[in-house]
C-alpha cells in the first residue's frame, strides 16, 4: 500500500534512513504485491538497473505492465522508453507510440515530448516535422522542459514551423529557465557565436537528443514524490 511504498522510498533515497536498496526492494515489493502502481513502477526500475537485485529486463517489463494496467503514466512512458530504444532487444516501435500516446492523453507532460521525438527522428515511421511541432506546443502549453526546447530548436531551424528567431529565444529560455542544460548550452553557444555569423546549416545541435534527453528509466537523484507533490521533477541519466 501507499505506507509500505513511502518506508521502501525512504530506503531507497536514503534521505531519511540510511540508503538501503534491499531494503527498499523488500518495501516496494509489499506494496508492488497489494497492487499499489507507483511501487510496482520502481520495482520496474530496480530490475531494470540492477538495484539492489539482479538485474532482469524481462522482470522489469513485467513490472511496468502491472503498473501500466493500472493506469500509471510514470509506466507508460518507462516502458515505452525500452521499446524504442533500439539497442534493446525488445523494441516495438508500435508499442511504444501507443504507450506515449496513451500518457499523451492522460495529460502528463513529458508523453508529449516523447511523441513528438518519434515524429521528429522517424522512430517506426516516416518523420514528420510538423507533427512532431504540434505534440512539442501542446507539451510547451503544460510546461514541459523538454518541449520548451525542442519547440525553441524547431522555431530556430524552421523545422515544422516557420523560421522565429524571437519565438526560439522566448522557448529556449522558458526551458533554460528550468535548468534544461541542453538550451542553457546552446544560448550560451549562439550568444558567443552568432556576431560572427558562424553557424551554419550543417550544425544541426538536435542530431544526438535521442543520446542527450532524459527519459523515465533513469531515478532523479534530489527530486523525490513528496518533494515535487508528484512522482518525477528533473529527470537525469546516469
Amino acid at each position: 500500500d501507499r505506507g509500505q511504498f513511502y518506508v521502501g522510498l525512504s530506503y531507497y533515497e536514503g534521505k531519511i534512513v540510511e540508503q538501503d536498496h534491499a531494503s527498499a526492494l523488500k518495501w516496494f515489493t509489499l506494496s508492488a504485491e497489494k497492487g499499489y502502481a507507483i511501487a510496482q513502477h520502481y520495482l520496474g526500475h530496480m530490475y531494470y538497473h540492477g538495484n539492489g537485485v539482479p538485474q532482469d529486463e524481462r522482470e522489469a517489463i513485467r513490472w511496468f505492465k502491472l503498473s501500466v494496467d493500472r493506469e500509471c503514466n510514470e509506466a507508460r512512458v518507462a516502458l515505452g522508453d525500452i521499446y524504442s530504444n533500439p539497442k534493446n532487444k525488445e523494441v516495438n516501435y508500435d508499442l511504444a507510440f501507443k504507450l506515449y500516446s496513451s500518457a499523451m492523453a492522460a495529460k502528463y507532460p513529458i508523453a508529449y515530448y516523447k511523441v513528438g521525438m518519434m515524429h521528429y527522428q522517424g522512430d517506426g515511421r516516416p518523420p514528420n516535422y510538423i507533427t512532431a511541432s504540434k505534440c512539442f506546443r501542446e507539451g510547451a502549453e503544460l510546461e514541459s522542459m523538454e518541449c520548451y526546447y525542442m519547440l525553441g530548436m524547431m522555431y530556430y531551424q524552421g523545422r515544422g514551423v516557420e523560421k522565429d528567431t524571437s519565438r526560439a529565444y522566448r522557448y529556449l529560455n522558458l526551458a533554460d529557465q528550468r535548468g534544461y542544460q541542453e538550451a542553457t548550452e546552446f544560448l550560451a553557444k549562439i550568444d558567443s557565436t552568432r556576431k560572427k555569423k558562424t553557424w551554419g546549416t550543417n550544425n544541426d545541435p538536435i542530431r544526438n537528443t535521442r543520446l542527450r534527453t532524459p527519459d523515465l528509466l533513469s531515478f532523479p537523484e534530489d527530486d523525490s514524490a513528496p518533494k515535487k507533490g508528484g512522482l518525477f521533477g528533473l529527470f537525469k541519466r546516469k
